[in-house]
Protein backbone atom coordinates (compact mmCIF):
# COMPACT_ATOMS: atom_id res chain seq x y z
CA UNK A 1 0.00 0.00 0.00
CA UNK A 2 1.52 3.39 -0.68
CA UNK A 3 0.88 6.34 1.41
CA UNK A 4 1.05 9.78 0.91
CA UNK A 5 4.01 11.09 1.01
CA UNK A 6 3.13 13.91 3.11
CA UNK A 7 2.22 11.41 5.73
CA UNK A 8 5.61 9.58 5.52
CA UNK A 9 7.23 12.32 5.66
CA UNK A 10 5.21 13.68 9.30
CA UNK A 11 5.45 10.30 10.87
CA UNK A 12 9.27 10.19 9.88
CA UNK A 13 9.78 14.01 11.32
CA UNK A 14 8.33 13.10 14.72
CA UNK A 15 9.25 9.14 15.71
CA UNK A 16 12.74 9.35 13.66
CA UNK A 17 12.63 6.29 12.61
CA UNK A 18 13.17 6.47 8.81
CA UNK A 19 17.02 6.93 7.77
CA UNK A 20 17.88 10.17 6.35
CA UNK A 21 18.67 9.01 2.62
CA UNK A 22 15.16 7.92 2.35
CA UNK A 23 13.11 10.90 3.61
CA UNK A 24 15.84 12.53 0.98
CA UNK A 25 14.41 10.08 -1.43
CA UNK A 26 10.67 10.94 -0.39
CA UNK A 27 11.24 14.06 -1.83
CA UNK A 28 13.30 13.20 -4.73
CA UNK A 29 11.21 13.71 -7.75
CA UNK A 30 12.35 10.20 -8.76
CA UNK A 31 9.88 9.05 -5.88
CA UNK A 32 7.28 10.79 -7.38
CA UNK A 33 7.88 9.61 -11.18
CA UNK A 34 8.04 5.98 -9.43
CA UNK A 35 4.42 6.79 -8.00
CA UNK A 36 3.27 8.45 -11.20
CA UNK A 37 4.16 5.67 -13.40
CA UNK A 38 1.96 3.06 -11.36
CA UNK A 39 -1.30 4.91 -11.75
CA UNK A 40 -3.41 7.11 -13.66
CA UNK A 41 -2.88 10.92 -14.59
CA UNK A 42 -4.73 13.17 -16.08
CA UNK A 43 -3.34 15.52 -19.22
CA UNK A 44 -3.48 18.28 -16.76
CA UNK A 45 -0.61 16.61 -14.83
CA UNK A 46 1.06 15.16 -17.59
CA UNK A 47 1.48 18.62 -19.43
CA UNK A 48 2.59 20.19 -15.69
CA UNK A 49 4.89 17.92 -15.39
CA UNK A 50 6.44 18.61 -19.44
CA UNK A 51 5.70 22.46 -18.88
CA UNK A 52 5.98 24.03 -15.67
CA UNK A 53 6.28 27.27 -16.97
CA UNK A 54 3.56 27.47 -19.53
CA UNK A 55 0.00 28.66 -18.84
CA UNK A 56 -2.60 25.05 -18.74
CA UNK A 57 -3.82 25.97 -22.25
CA UNK A 58 -0.78 26.03 -24.00
CA UNK A 59 0.86 23.13 -22.28
CA UNK A 60 -2.47 21.31 -23.65
CA UNK A 61 -1.43 22.69 -27.37
CA UNK A 62 1.89 21.71 -27.12
CA UNK A 63 1.62 18.27 -25.83
CA UNK A 64 -0.92 17.73 -28.14
CA UNK A 65 1.07 19.07 -30.91
CA UNK A 66 4.12 16.47 -29.74
CA UNK A 67 1.01 13.40 -30.26
CA UNK A 68 0.04 14.71 -33.12
CA UNK A 69 3.19 15.14 -34.88
CA UNK A 70 4.46 11.18 -33.77
CA UNK A 71 2.73 8.62 -35.32
CA UNK A 72 4.54 5.63 -33.75
CA UNK A 73 3.39 7.27 -29.94
CA UNK A 74 -0.26 8.04 -31.59
CA UNK A 75 -0.49 4.23 -32.49
CA UNK A 76 0.87 2.92 -28.90
CA UNK A 77 -1.48 5.12 -27.28
CA UNK A 78 -4.43 3.78 -28.91
CA UNK A 79 -3.10 0.11 -28.24
CA UNK A 80 -2.67 1.40 -24.74
CA UNK A 81 -6.53 2.28 -24.61
CA UNK A 82 -6.48 6.18 -25.06
CA UNK A 83 -8.93 7.79 -26.76
CA UNK A 84 -8.75 10.99 -28.98
CA UNK A 85 -9.99 13.97 -26.76
CA UNK A 86 -9.11 11.71 -23.47
CA UNK A 87 -8.06 13.82 -20.02
CA UNK A 88 -7.21 10.77 -17.92
CA UNK A 89 -4.40 8.41 -18.92
CA UNK A 90 -3.96 5.18 -18.00
CA UNK A 91 -0.40 3.81 -16.24
CA UNK A 92 0.53 1.80 -19.39
CA UNK A 93 -0.16 5.38 -21.64
CA UNK A 94 2.16 7.26 -19.26
CA UNK A 95 4.82 4.54 -19.22
CA UNK A 96 4.75 5.18 -23.11
CA UNK A 97 4.78 8.81 -22.75
CA UNK A 98 7.68 8.82 -20.68
CA UNK A 99 9.38 5.92 -22.74
CA UNK A 100 9.07 8.56 -25.82
CA UNK A 101 10.01 11.98 -24.58
CA UNK A 102 12.25 10.86 -21.77
CA UNK A 103 11.21 11.46 -17.77
CA UNK A 104 10.33 15.09 -17.21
Amino acid sequence: MHYPRFLLLQFASKNGILPQYYIKFLRSRYYNLAMNLSRYMSLKQITTLYFPDKSLKAGYRVFSRWVRNNESLRRRLEEAGVKKGDRIYPPRAVEIIFEEFGEP
